[in-house]
């Protein structure tokens, strides 16, 4: 369904009705206003079953939105690090929580990790 041919033939025809009625052509002028009264009216009728499919989509995508939980995996906390569930490493805490950032610490000595984005020394 396409919406614009109706509308253009409707502009076109609106042209005619311009020319027919300077040369006082009266039955033409009928005639093209019959013709634009029926692309009117098919226009009319494609806009409604375009805004029904759209409240149909918008219904249906909604319904599928509230339907999809959201699953946030919850990190592990071990030696003052993120432990997350299928990655490898500790993470740094404070750039997950304040940033969101995932990065992954590296061992300074046996006791000591320190993050290298904000330079935090966890234990």
């Amino acid at each position: 369904m396409d919406i614009f041919d109706p509308i253009n033939h409707s502009q076109a025809l609106l042209e005619q009705l311009s020319v027919a009625i300077n040369s006082n052509n009266e039955s033409e002028t009928k005639t093209i206003i019959s013709s634009l009264t029926s692309d009117l009216e098919q226009i009319k009728t494609n806009t409604s079953t375009l805004q029904q499919q759209i409240t149909l989509l918008s219904k249906n995508q909604s319904t599928t939105i509230k339907q999809t939980p959201i699953i946030i995996a919850k990190p592990e906390l071990k030696s003052g690090c993120y432990i997350f569930s299928g990655e490898k490493g500790f993470f740094c805490p404070r750039c997950y929580d304040n940033h969101g950032n995932k990065v992954a610490t590296s061992r300074l000595n046996s006791k000591q990790r320190i993050c290298p984005a904000c330079r935090s020394s966890l234990k």
